[in-house]
């Protein structure tokens, strides 16, 4: 959670007096990179047999994990019922639910698509595949950066926002590149 927090406020740093993110301020940078850990909170409702599963998951099982959008974000707009909205918490939920939507509508809860998925789940969906792919899981070994970053090239403009992805990419190029020496 911590490196993904920091991938989103770093995107998120790039997009600062970008042209065409005018909702990029300083408190949304702020706010993203600490919210952006709430994005899976919905998975304390499922069951570990499907979370911590070394294989591929069954259709029913991938149903079940495809609920944790919706269970987080209930589970955040509970809490801002509750004890108020903060911003935190207000984008919290609004990843939580949205991190899954493809740029090409065909991801879930809901189908949402392009623009209409809200800013900070289009950021923090690229920083947490890219984190996931470079990461070792239970189910997977990690990948090279090279290997991540070509697969996060080929689905932009359809799992991801085709000009985040760019901005990331080459960001995360130019910090590879100093970290290499090159």
């Amino acid at each position: 959670l911590n490196r993904i927090c920091a991938y989103s406020k770093y995107l998120s740093e790039q997009l600062l007096d970008r042209p065409g993110y005018s909702e990029v301020t300083h408190t949304f940078i702020d706010t993203i990179a600490r919210s952006a850990a709430l994005h899976d909170v919905g998975k304390v409702g499922i069951p570990d047999s499907i979370l911590l599963k070394p294989g591929k998951l069954t259709g029913p099982e991938f149903e079940v994990m495809q609920s944790h959008t919706t269970m987080g974000a209930e589970l955040l707009e509970g809490l801002m019922k509750d004890y108020g909205e903060y911003g935190m918490i207000t984008m919290g939920a609004e990843m939580a639910i949205a991190h899954h939507e493809k740029w090409d509508g065909s991801g879930y809860p809901n189908g949402t698509m392009g623009l209409d998925i809200p800013l900070s789940a289009r950021i923090l969906t690229i920083c947490d595949v890219y984190d996931a792919l470079t990461s070792h899981r239970v189910y997977k070994e990690a990948w090279s950066i090279e290997e991540t970053m070509d697969n996060i090239r080929e689905n932009a403009g359809k799992q991801f926002d085709p000009e985040l992805v760019k901005i990331f990419l080459a960001r995360m190029l130019m910090k590879i590149v100093k970290v290499s020496g090159g």
